[in-house]
């Protein structure tokens, strides 16, 4: 396992395992809500939504695959990459305003 990221807010570790890469994330106390989280909008917006392949909810632990290079890590991220996030960002508001009492 390798740690390539510690932040204030949480840590991640990579995973090898005969399945492929995977990410864990341990977070700070304040925190703790993004695994549960994540699997709610996974449950809410599937396919645009990764689901954690493992949670703790109680530690705030999370299980992720590796889904490749972040955008930010990209030198060769163009306009058009950033202008489709935000629209994909954008259709997630839209679509999760009619479950703002569950988040």
């Amino acid at each position: 396992m390798t740690q390539p990221r510690i932040r204030p807010w949480s840590t991640q570790l990579v995973v090898p395992t005969d399945h492929g890469t995977l990410w864990f994330k341990a977070p700070c106390a304040p925190m703790r809500f993004e695994p549960a989280l994540q699997q709610l909008l996974a449950r809410l917006l599937p396919g645009l939504v990764a689901a954690p392949v493992a949670v703790d909810v109680v530690r705030g632990w999370m299980l992720t695959a590796d889904h490749g290079r972040l955008l930010a890590d990209d030198d060769a991220a163009a306009g058009d990459d950033l202008r489709d996030l935000i629209g994909v960002a954008a259709r997630a508001q839209r679509e999760l305003v009619a479950h703002r009492e569950e988040l």
